[in-house]
């Protein structure tokens, strides 16, 4: 009887369409009409759900270039899903597309299939603006770009050119979490030129929690660090930058510069009443793989202090407020406590 229904009203075919998911009931003739005459998004979902249950390849494909989103987004999954990479260029172009649900299911399909072919097509998504939320205190959250990102990182070495723009993107952003995922791609994947630019950045004047970033990059990244980079980490460095980058270059010396190096920081750092806590960080790091190194730097620091054993046992225990005083001042004992307490660690 519902499928006999004349005439056929938008009401009709909507609810023949919706029901056929359950019953048999739509048709194909439903399902386009509803694609080329509806206005009402939600329909025009339904029909194309219809088309690709029942296999309209043709209808499904055409859905690529509909004016909904919520249209294209499951079209692009039935037609793009199937393939092998590269993905075609008919399916590569809705990078450009609108609606952020479409762009959504690119970069994840995108993410699931790496190819060369498809750097273009992850680098604008990279730059889609589409956020969860507004803009608060200047910070976003952008989701879509996070994930293009992500998908870069599976495409391996970047080349230079590819590097500036994500570099520069990086600091346009008002999204520090896709700041910090393009630092540590370019860490990662990019010439020892992107590395250099930022130990620029976190060694020169400017936003505290950008700097922060780089350097944390650069520490994360720690085994692929070029020579030049950890020649720039020098014991000036390390006691006239901000804490929250001294900190984590300490580290990223302590894990990949060579003994005579980190000796040598760790020599004038103990010479500091306010940063002498810092190196309760090269101790934590190296009671893994070179505890005599590690007790060797512990003997810098007043025998007194219940910082070392600490230190040396891996940062496990409670101290109590004021255990590490001696050692440093709060910014730096803050620093400290966010690396070896790791609920409270920050990038």
């Amino acid at each position: 009887m519902v499928s006999r229904i004349t005439p056929s009203s938008e009401e009709v075919r909507v609810f023949r369409t919706k029901l056929d998911a359950y019953v048999p009931v739509g048709s194909a003739e439903d399902a386009r009409w509803l694609l080329a005459h509806s206005d009402d998004e939600t329909a025009a979902e339904f029909a194309i759900d219809f088309a690709i249950r029942h296999g309209l390849t043709e209808d499904v494909q055409a859905g690529l270039t509909h004016r909904f989103a919520d249209v294209v987004a499951p079209a692009l999954t039935a037609v793009a899903a199937p393939l092998q990479a590269p993905l075609p260029p008919s399916v590569l172009a809705l990078a450009e597309n609108k609606g952020s649900r479409v762009c959504r299911t690119l970069v994840d399909l995108l993410d699931a299939k790496p190819h060369p072919d498809h750097l273009a097509a992850l680098l604008l998504l990279s730059k889609n603006g589409w956020s969860t939320q507004a803009a608060y205190y200047d910070e976003e959250n952008l989701p879509i770009a996070q994930a293009a990102v992500k998908a870069l990182g599976k495409l391996g070495a970047l080349d230079a050119a590819t590097a500036d723009e994500l570099y520069s993107l990086a600091i346009d952003t008002r999204d520090s979490d896709l700041r910090y995922a393009i630092f540590v791609l370019l860490v990662n994947q990019a010439e020892g030129s992107s590395q250099e630019a930022l130990m620029d950045i976190a060694l020169n004047p400017g936003d505290k929690w950008i700097r922060q970033l780089a350097a944390h990059a650069l520490m994360v990244g720690h085994e692929r660090i070029v020579p030049s980079v950890l020649q720039r980490i020098t014991p000036k460095v390390l006691t006239g930058k901000i804490p929250r980058v001294a900190s984590r270059l300490l580290v990223l010396l302590t894990c990949a510069g060579d003994v005579d190096a980190v000796l040598r920081a760790a020599e004038t750092l103990s010479t500091s009443s306010t940063r002498r806590v810092l190196l309760l960080l090269a101790i934590w790091v190296l009671r893994e793989h070179d505890q005599h190194l590690a007790e060797r730097i512990g003997r810098m620091l007043p025998p007194s202090s219940v910082g070392v054993s600490w230190a040396l046992a891996g940062g496990e225990g409670k101290l109590r407020d004021t255990a590490l005083d001696d050692l440093g001042d709060p910014p730096c004992v803050d620093q400290v406590l966010q690396f070896m307490q790791p609920k409270n660690m920050e990038k």
